[in-house]
């Protein structure tokens, strides 16, 4: 802060006066003695303006805003690190199985070729479930009259849970403990229901999620 020092002098003359009745001033006059006085005055702050200094803010950084981790992953985001066997015209978006539409799936054609039934890989390191709603879409001219087997594998080795059997139409609740596979495979045999030989058949996943816990 300034201080301005605003500085008093004041000047007191001390005279010895002349004797009554005596015309001349006493040739012993104290000469004048100077007393300074000093007051001290605290100055206002500067306004904001040129040369005026704008606080700064000391605060950390703000998270970035978004959905918090941690939660679903829509397996329509990923992409399969592995199609083997006859699989085709992968897709991903809306997909209407029976009376449903589920906005965010995976939808593919499964096939099966000399070497085997058809499969699909995803990576799920570090998920605990896959839940979806899977079925054959209703727009599926392939799927008239043809049943197709799905199973699930961990790691292309260990079967998780019970094969699944579709039919046009009509739509399965899958809730699938991953069991801590770092890859899971879906396989998908599909079969003529008369003849029972291997045919083509459109799969859809809707809706399908998978999520830590």
């Amino acid at each position: 802060m300034a201080v301005i020092a605003v500085v008093a002098s004041i000047v007191v003359t001390f005279g010895i006066g002349a004797a009554a009745g005596h015309g001349t001033a006493s040739p012993w006059a104290t000469p004048a003695a100077a007393i300074t006085a000093v007051r001290m005055v605290t100055a206002a702050p500067p306004t904001a303006g040129v040369g005026a200094t704008q606080p700064t803010s000391t605060g950390g950084s703000q998270p970035p805003s978004g959905p918090s981790s941690g939660g679903p992953t829509n397996l329509s985001a990923i992409k399969p690190v592995q199609t083997a066997g006859s699989i085709g015209n992968f897709t991903t978006g809306s997909v209407q199985i029976g009376t449903t539409t589920y906005p965010n799936s995976v939808r593919f054609t499964c096939g099966y070729v000399v070497s085997g039934p058809g499969n699909v890989v995803y990576n799920v390191a570090g998920f605990t479930f896959l839940d979806a709603m899977i079925g054959v879409p209703n727009d599926a001219t392939n799927g008239i009259g043809d049943t197709m087997a799905i199973t699930f594998f961990k790691d292309g080795s260990t079967q998780l849970g019970s094969p699944l059997n579709i039919v046009l139409g009509q739509s399965q609740t899958v809730h699938l403990d991953l069991q801590g596979a770092s890859q899971l495979e879906l396989k998908c045999l599909p079969t003529d229901n008369v003849s029972h030989n291997e045919v083509q058949m459109d799969i859809a996943l809707g809706d399908a999620t998978i999520s830590p816990a």
